[in-house]
């Protein structure tokens, strides 16, 4: 599918166009952005200019013929602070609607951020602990407050780059008297937004996103190393941050579109969010920021990729009961198999284990979904698995089970269950052992349909009082499936204290 997610801002317009597999992974077909100024006259003036409104017009019309170049299937355009705040957005957002088929939804400050957060924490390599997330826009600046993929506080303060330029910054350059008195204003409006005792810089990342932050950066590599350079998560100290803004500030708007790393259509607003940029690090007591070149756009199209993702949850749930037979893709088939191979296991165990009445429905749920973080990206799938199934509607599971159906999915491989992992620390100790025991299975199970092509029928398990012997019983005998057994047999042997002997299943039982 052809997605197409349209940012209409205070400042600039964005397109981006996707490729959406099945499975909620996507790539970038397209993205490129106007600046025709929307929110021009906003501040002063409560409503969109009708020359603002016919610029963002043409854009979006542009747009439109791209999108159907690109066979674009389905968009979705939302706009921010300018429109947000105008008295007559319902008209702009017909216009739009009649002039080029886009259906315009108006988001709130909290939604904004929220989306920018999605975002944000969705890109590889996003910490997994305590942040804070910014984002300066033309018309207001989003603040969140989070944890890896928990969104914890998302707020929006009326602080942007364009508003505070037209409120404050008449002179060019800005007078001292100007620039203390948006200072003032930027700092009173965040700390009525996010306040600072909310905010413990010492064991948490800062995080900035949006143009503003983006050009600061670049102005910065350009000096260091003669070029912009590409990638994501570049750290910003503080004390760069202040230089470029006391630099920019002394110059005129003419000057500031000469300075290499600069866009010059941000030369008569980069004062204004650089203030912001400042100020917010002086407030909250950061000493550097890391970059993110991921904003409103990318937000819009990982709110769908989630949205197809919940509906591979329901193809997986709705094939719980039924057999292998009937799974239509590859991935389900696997799902299915290493659940089907995991109640094995777990019925043998059973005569010789005590379980809790409600482990094997744990266990088969798990073991049906603990690849589903695949459909977010091969590296650390297994972490995907757990943030997905915590954030699912479609599972109907009490708090404390659900947190152990997504850590024994987790535990599929990779890491040994560990208190360093905040989620299982909370678990009581029986709780834990239980998590272990049904991971250790399911991590077993998978290892014997490594090759996903279910060759292995059934398991025979065999014990004695220091062993568990397995051996895989199959008409398509695969040495790769043997080896996957053999070689994530680990945690299964330290959570139940037995050595697991793979059989080879050409041998006579």
């Amino acid at each position: 599918m052809r997605l197409a997610a349209i940012d209409c801002g205070t400042n600039s317009l964005h397109l981006l166009i996707v490729h959406m597999d099945d499975d909620g992974r996507f790539d970038v077909v397209y993205d490129i952005k106007d600046t025709p100024r929307l929110g021009e006259g906003v501040t002063r003036t409560s409503v969109l200019s009708r020359e603002a409104q016919s610029r963002a017009i043409q854009t979006l019309k542009e747009y439109r013929e791209i999108c159907n170049r690109f066979g674009v299937e389905r968009s979705r355009a939302v706009a921010t602070s300018a429109v947000r705040r105008s008295l007559n957005q319902a008209d702009f957002a017909h216009r739009v609607s009649r002039e080029t088929g886009f259906e315009l939804e108006i988001l709130s400050g909290s939604e904004e951020a929220r989306l920018v957060a999605l975002a944000c924490s969705h890109e590889p390599g996003f910490a997994e602990g305590p942040y804070i997330l910014f984002n300066v826009g033309g018309g207001s600046t989003e603040l969140v407050l989070g944890q890896g993929r928990e969104l914890r506080e998302a707020r929006s303060a009326e602080v942007g780059a364009v508003i505070l330029s037209e409120r404050f910054l008449r002179s060019d350059p800005p007078k001292r008297s100007e620039i203390e008195a948006m200072e003032k204003h930027i700092k009173s409006e965040l700390k009525k937004t996010l306040p600072p005792k909310l905010v413990d810089p010492s064991g948490r990342v800062l995080y900035g996103s949006g143009g503003t932050v983006m050009n600061l950066l670049q102005m910065k590599q350009v000096l260091r190393f003669g070029a912009v350079l590409s990638g994501t998560f570049f750290h910003l100290p503080f004390k760069a941050v202040r230089e470029m803004y006391l630099s920019l500030m002394e110059k005129k708007v003419a000057q500031r579109k000469s300075t290499a790393g600069l866009n010059p259509n941000r030369a008569d607003i980069i004062v204004g969010g650089a203030g912001v940029v400042k100020t917010l690090m002086e407030t909250y007591g950061f000493k550097e920021l890391i970059t993110l070149d991921k904003g409103l756009k990318y937000g819009v199209v990982v709110e769908e990729s989630i949205r197809v993702k919940q509906n591979m949850f329901r193809t997986i749930l709705a094939l719980a009961s039924r057999p292998l037979e009937e799974a239509e893709t590859p991935e389900i088939r696997h799902a299915l198999k290493v659940r089907d191979l995991s109640l094995e296991i777990f019925d043998a165990l059973s005569a010789h284990y005590r379980f809790d009445p409600s482990d094997r429905n744990l266990l088969a749920l798990s073991a049906l979904l603990h690849d589903i973080g695949l459909s977010v990206e091969m590296r650390s799938h297994h972490k995907h698995s757990y943030e997905l199934i915590q954030r699912s509607e479609l599972l109907k599971l009490p708090g404390r089970e659900r947190d152990m159906v997504a850590l024994i999915a987790r535990y599929h491989r990779k890491a040994f269950p560990s208190e360093k992992h905040e989620a299982y620390a909370r678990l009581d100790r029986p709780d834990r052992q239980r998590v272990e025991r049904l991971a250790g299975i399911v991590r077993l199970a998978d290892g014997f349909d490594r090759s996903h092509s279910q060759a292995v029928d059934a398991l025979r398990v065999r014990f004695d009082r220091k062993t568990v012997t397995i051996k895989p019983v199959s008409g398509r005998v695969s040495t790769l499936d043997c080896l996957g057994g053999e070689g994530k047999k680990d945690l299964f042997e330290k959570a139940f204290e037995r050595r697991v002997i793979v059989e080879n299943p050409w041998t006579e039982a």
